[in-house]
C-alpha cells in the first residue's frame, strides 16, 4: 500500500492491518494484527508499506 501526503504540512498516519478468521460470522471478530506509523514530509512525500503475516487460528 502506498501512503502519500498531498497536503502542505508534514503529517503522520497509522496504517493498520486487520484479519478475520474464515469462520467469523460478524465483523466483531476481526483483529488488529499489525500497524505501522509513518511521518510524511510535505507535498507528495510517499511511502510504501508492505505486510506479511503468518496466522495460526486455534
Amino acid at each position: 500500500m502506498t501512503v502519500t501526503n498531498k497536503g502542505k504540512r508534514q503529517g503522520t498516519e497509522t496504517v493498520q492491518l486487520y484479519a478475520t478468521p474464515p469462520a467469523a460470522a460478524d465483523a466483531e471478530r476481526r483483529r488488529l494484527v499489525g500497524f505501522r506509523k509513518l511521518t510524511l514530509a510535505t507535498a507528495r512525500d510517499s511511502r510504501t508499506v508492505t505486510a506479511q503475516r503468518t496466522l495460526s487460528i486455534n
